[in-house]
């Protein structure tokens, strides 16, 4: 299978590119070229090797035949495939992950090559590895949770957490399957009071989490539909509101969760069809903690197919993440792939490590740092067991210092780190699960 005997249909005039061929010049579309997944069929021993020659080929192939008029993006399908768990017969993808892997790839991809015309996004929004307000200047959020669908009454705390120099609220909703649905009123005052305070508002709704594990939780799709309702209330708010699509929306079921790069991308894509130009926050899957590397190995298509390329995403630091060089691991990872990472939420230790260990360079240009919760900031915050700190790089910036509390975020999860050993993948059954908290709902 050498690398000069690979075609390529184009969809112009049922014309195909197969070896030998060098003339585009009358070509136009976008075409998708995969990096295929993995081999290991037993009758053919070096047809492994073959994949890997085939593979290394194609990117420089790619780059030398892409024109402006005929761009050609390179799909991959190899990383993070396992021919022994996802496919019947070392070849052919199985119908429990294969499949779902082989389209969380295409999919982000067709749809990002579909749309190529989009308005340039507003307000808030991405540059690379960083976040950047409307003028260009950097913003690196500092703040922390505000449980607003179980304390509806305790508006009080912007003001308090304002005090403490947090410059960004999250600020937990409800999509109506579990918890609310967080009305319109409600969604159009929390907003008006981030304004006041002069705090970024991440509005997230909390009912998908742990989908896949959780009974009841909501999908991503019904999540963006609440976010759709609600549409009035967002438009125009971009310079101070950014969505986050739903809280830790996959579990540890890994059928389900591998499905966590078409399952973003649709919710992305339904709500820029309804309008909505916002900086959008992707959670990880597997509890938030991506601790199978789905969400670092998809972003970069995920973030492609957003129409508006405004997405950021977030990760959740809790026992998976107990060393420093676990931590910097996956940092590296966003920074190298050029795409934008937040800790979006972390554990009473984890931060800890985060902030005394790894390189603030790394901080900055990922937009993310996190630190040990100190007092509380909120009545609402006295039972609360995480932090929400993402610390801004401008001290002077009017909407506050660094600064960091207790977040009033569901608790309950499990912290420790499971047991592993070299080499060996851990499993849904010895990794962290979370499990919610019934006393105050």
């Amino acid at each position: 299978m050498p690398p000069e005997s690979f075609c390529v249909g184009v969809w112009k005039n049922a014309t195909i590119l197969c070896e030998g061929e060098q003339e585009r010049a009358d070509i136009w579309g976008a075409l998708l070229v995969a990096r295929i997944i993995p081999m290991n069929p037993a009758t053919c021993s070096a047809c492994g090797q073959r994949v890997v020659e085939l593979n290394n080929a194609i990117p420089g192939w790619a780059r030398a035949r892409s024109t402006a008029a005929s761009p050609i993006t390179v799909v991959d399908q190899w990383t993070g495939f396992d021919t022994a768990a996802d496919t019947t017969d070392g070849v052919h993808p199985n119908s429990s992950t294969g499949i779902q892997k082989m389209e969380s790839r295409w999919y982000p991809a067709v749809v990002a090559a579909l749309r190529p015309d989009n308005p340039a996004a507003v307000g808030l929004h991405v540059e690379g590895t960083r976040v950047v307000e409307a003028n260009g200047a950097a913003f690196v959020m500092r703040g922390v949770n505000h449980a607003h669908v179980w304390y509806p009454n305790q508006t009080g705390s912007f003001a308090h957490m304002k005090s403490f120099g947090a410059n960004t609220v999250r600020v937990v909703l409800g999509s109506g399957q579990r918890w609310g649905p967080t009305s319109s009123a409600e969604v159009r005052n929390v907003i008006a009071l981030c304004k006041q305070s002069r705090q970024i508002c991440v509005l997230e709704v909390h009912d998908t989490t742990g989908y896949g594990d959780q009974s009841g939780a909501a999908t991503l799709d019904q999540a963006a539909g609440y976010w759709v309702s609600v549409t009035d209330e967002l438009k125009g708010q971009e310079n101070h509101v950014v969505i986050n699509l739903g809280n830790e929306p996959f579990g540890n079921n890994q059928q389900v969760s591998a499905t966590w790069a078409s399952a973003t991308s649709k919710a992305i894509t339904r709500l820029r069809d309804a309008g909505l130009r916002h900086l959008l926050m992707a959670d990880a899957p597997m509890w938030g903690q991506d601790w199978q590397n789905i969400m670092r190995d998809n972003a970069a298509a995920v973030l492609n197919a957003d129409p508006q390329r405004n997405t950021v995403f977030s990760v959740h630091m809790y026992g998976v993440y107990d060393t420093a060089a676990e931590i910097t691991a996956y940092f590296d990872a966003f920074q190298a792939a050029n795409l934008p990472l937040v800790v979006g939420d972390s554990g009473t230790t984890t931060p800890t490590a985060i902030r005394t260990r790894t390189p603030s360079w790394r901080k900055r240009r990922l937009a993310v740092s996190a630190t040990s919760a100190g007092p509380g900031a909120a009545t609402a915050a006295r039972s609360a067991t995480s932090t929400w700190s993402i610390r801004s790089t401008r001290p002077d910036s009017p909407r506050g210092a660094s600064g960091s509390s207790t977040a009033p975020t569901v608790s309950g999860r499990r912290r420790r780190k499971p047991p592993s050993t070299a080499g060996a993948v851990r499993t849904p059954s010895n990794r962290p699960h979370r499990t919610l908290r019934s006393s105050r709902r």
